[in-house]
């Protein structure tokens, strides 16, 4: 017999479980109704999820700062965007603050959070206008002083699948 899908309406700020985890949603910020991020919770442990969202808000760092680990999203190089084969339409949605991350942005996220949160997983990586090197090099970067208390692991589109992601773990 199947179990029936238990569905959940998100509202910002108003958490709810689902298999165990208490589950927080939050605001992002991307052309989409409602987008939103997660934080979710369980036995004591804290893991930020955040992707489709044009901008990281102060709140949204102070919301992801006290996670054990955030998955976040480097979408884009500017510069392979910038030359690539998107109608500029898209480049421009694409970059806006209801677009999607960029390299850089994630890099001053990091930065921003400095010795906070020691695991970081890159996400939702273009395969058009990214590689997971740039995203990775940009990252360190933006880690800095604090890169050997980090374990960074880009996890790519390309090839990849819920089983076996590509990673490149340091």
């Amino acid at each position: 017999s199947n179990k029936p899908i238990q569905v959940h309406t998100c509202r910002y700020t108003l958490s709810f479980t689902a298999g165990g985890f208490l589950i927080l949603p939050f605001a992002t910020s991307h052309d989409a109704a409602e987008p939103c991020g997660f934080i979710i919770q369980d036995n004591g442990q804290t893991l930020g999820y955040c992707t489709d969202t044009g901008i990281v808000t102060t709140h949204m760092l102070e919301l992801l700062r006290c996670c054990d680990g955030v998955v976040l999203e480097s979408n884009h190089c500017p510069e392979m965007l910038a030359n690539g084969p998107y109608p500029e339409s898209l480049k421009k949605r694409i970059r806006s603050s209801r677009g999607h991350l960029s390299n850089i942005a994630t890099a001053a996220v990091l930065r921003n959070w400095g010795k906070d949160v020691s695991q970081v997983i890159l996400s939702h990586l273009s395969e058009i206008n990214n590689t997971p090197d740039r995203a990775l090099a940009s990252a360190r970067e933006g880690v800095g002083l604090f890169f050997d208390e980090k374990n960074l692991i880009v996890a790519t589109q390309k090839g990849s699948s819920a089983t076996n992601p590509q990673e490149i773990r340091l």
